[in-house]
């Protein structure tokens, strides 16, 4: 994660943003996270229109919008498996 500016221009610290896309063309998802500098009057909304629906949320503790570990626990455990069947391969 990159870290945010400290505060904005009007002295406001900054906050977390979570970005979901649905491209409906494709049928992807998309999670953007970022930093947020102005706020919506509502944690969550969600837009749509003809080609994508996103749903945005902020929320103002550290880490609130991070991924899910699981994730990346699976990718490497997967990594870790296919070295070692490698190894024994080769």
């Amino acid at each position: 994660n990159a870290p945010c500016n400290e505060f904005t221009e009007t002295g406001d610290p900054p906050f977390c943003r979570k970005i979901v896309q649905y491209i409906k063309d494709y049928d992807i998802y998309r999670v953007v996270r970022k930093c947020g500098y102005r706020r919506h009057h509502k944690d969550c909304y969600t837009v749509r229109n003809a080609d994508h629906e996103e749903t945005v949320c902020q929320c103002f503790e550290d880490g609130c919008n991070s991924s899910s570990s699981t994730s990346a626990s699976i990718l490497i455990l997967s990594l870790s498996i296919f070295g070692v069947a490698l190894k024994t391969l080769y």
